[in-house]
C-alpha cells in the first residue's frame, strides 16, 4: 500500500468515486480500432474514453489515457505535453506532471 501522503495516492484518491454512474469504454489501439465508429457516442452524456496506449485521433475527447511503457511516452512527448486528462501508467514511465498517476504491480 501507498502511504497516505503519497502524491499518487491521493491522485487516485481524487478519481475515488468521480465516475459513479458513468461508463468507461476503453480502446485500445491495435488495427481493428479502424473498423468501428465511435461518433455515435460521442454525444452521450455519461460515457468516458480511456486510450490505451498510443492517442486516437478518431476518439477526440477522451478523459482518460492509459500507457506502460516509457516507449509510448517518448514517442507522443507533444501529445502528453498537451493532454489535458488523467494519465495512468507504470512507475517505468520517467515523466511525470500534477495529472499523472504512476501505478505499481504489487506481488
Amino acid at each position: 500500500n501507498l502511504p497516505p501522503n503519497n502524491v499518487y495516492t491521493q491522485r487516485i484518491n481524487n478519481l475515488l468515486n468521480s465516475a459513479s454512474g458513468r461508463i468507461l469504454i476503453m480502446v485500445a489501439c491495435g488495427p481493428s480500432v479502424n473498423e468501428i465508429d465511435f461518433s455515435p457516442l460521442f454525444d452521450k452524456d455519461k460515457i468516458d474514453f480511456m486510450i490505451i496506449n498510443k492517442p486516437l485521433d478518431k476518439i477526440p475527447k477522451h478523459k482518460y489515457w492509459c500507457f506502460c511503457d516509457d516507449s509510448q511516452y517518448k514517442r507522443n512527448i507533444e501529445y502528453y505535453n498537451s493532454y489535458n486528462g488523467s494519465i495512468m501508467t507504470s512507475v517505468g514511465v520517467k515523466a511525470g506532471k500534477s495529472n499523472h498517476i504512476k501505478i505499481n504491480a504489487f506481488k
